[in-house]
């Protein structure tokens, strides 16, 4: 995936860009889970969750691979994230 080389006027490599995306997933994450923090302790919202929790990491993968896989087809984002 290609990254702007810089953010806000400092110089960025690919490597700064990945651990910034994974440290802002988990800042959402976390945010997310402060949000549902109740709801969790029921069953059908612990489900809605754990949906949620799913399509972040589908989307977060969808970032991280450079790849859409809704046009792309799920076989070609599969090879895509074990390669």
């Amino acid at each position: 995936m290609r990254f702007p080389p810089t953010l806000w006027g400092f110089p960025m490599t690919v490597g700064l860009w990945y651990v910034l995306i994974i440290v802002a997933a988990i800042l959402v994450l976390l945010f997310v889970l402060r949000i549902f923090k109740n709801m969790i302790k029921d069953f059908a919202s612990g489900v809605i969750f754990f949906l949620l929790i799913l399509v972040f990491g589908f989307i977060f993968v969808n970032l991280i691979s450079g790849q859409n896989a809704l046009e792309s087809g799920f076989s070609g984002w599969f090879n895509n994230i074990f390669r």
